[in-house]
């Protein structure tokens, strides 16, 4: 399990999937859902491309307040995600 914040940067919670139990979600994982706000632009492609990054990845899950607005994607990018 992974999470990532993405605005004009992208923040995420751990650099790969993580096994998490109660325990570290009580004490790492609710803390920093906290402590997320929105600000800035909306960068859903690098959360995208995070998430995909990881070869363990097998499903995302993608929550976001806005449209995208910081990068463009190419029709190559929108075919391959499809």
């Amino acid at each position: 399990m992974n999470m990532a914040s993405f605005n004009t940067i992208l923040n995420p919670w751990r650099d790969r999937l993580t096994k998490i139990n109660d325990l570290t979600i009580q004490s790492q994982l609710e803390p920093w859902i906290d402590g997320l706000h929105a600000e800035g632009s909306t960068n859903t492609l690098a959360a995208i491309r995070f998430a995909l990054a990881d070869s363990d990845t097998e499903g995302i899950y993608l929550l976001t307040d806005g449209r995208p607005d910081q990068v463009k994607f190419s029709r190559n990018e929108i075919l391959f995600f499809n």
